[in-house]
């Protein structure tokens, strides 16, 4: 009799951990859902990361033509009267303000996305201190806009 109720007893138990190990299994199933979703956002953010910083490599290298074609210019022109080279100064540090804006632009993007100061040089070719001293400059300026 006693075999009995303890038999009864464990194909209770057995049913019961069946019970609880399905309802285990529909809630990782759903966990692999999430963390799936997740990665297929983090891939688009990678895509968008790229094109982007694609564009900035497109616009960074168009800038640096720029200021090497008004160099030349500079150097050949520098017998011509002042005025004109008054100009193309002024224009030179138009472009050079421009392409610097840019560039800090584009570390604060690079920032943003969650990039560290070492991937942000590596991508940009700038050394990891410029990158510091930037960054550093840029967050005392939001500082004192905020004051």
């Amino acid at each position: 009799m006693l075999n009995y109720i303890l038999f009864i007893i464990g194909f209770a138990l057995i049913g019961f951990s069946i019970i609880v190990i399905s309802n285990d299994l529909k809630k990782s199933a759903l966990k692999i859902d999430e963390i799936s979703k997740i990665e297929e956002n983090v891939k688009e953010y990678y895509k968008l990361t790229e094109e982007i910083i694609g564009t900035f490599d497109h616009v960074i290298g168009s800038k640096i033509e720029e200021i090497n074609a008004i160099n030349i210019n500079l150097d050949n022109n520098t017998n011509k009267d002042s005025v004109e080279n008054t100009i193309i100064n002024s224009k030179y540090e138009n472009i050079k303000t421009s392409f610097e804006d840019n560039t800090v632009e584009k570390i604060l993007e690079l920032h943003s996305i969650g990039l560290n100061i070492e991937e942000i040089a590596k991508k940009l070719n700038k050394g990891v201190r410029e990158i510091e001293i930037i960054m550093k400059m840029n967050s005392s300026k939001n500082m004192d806009k905020n004051i």
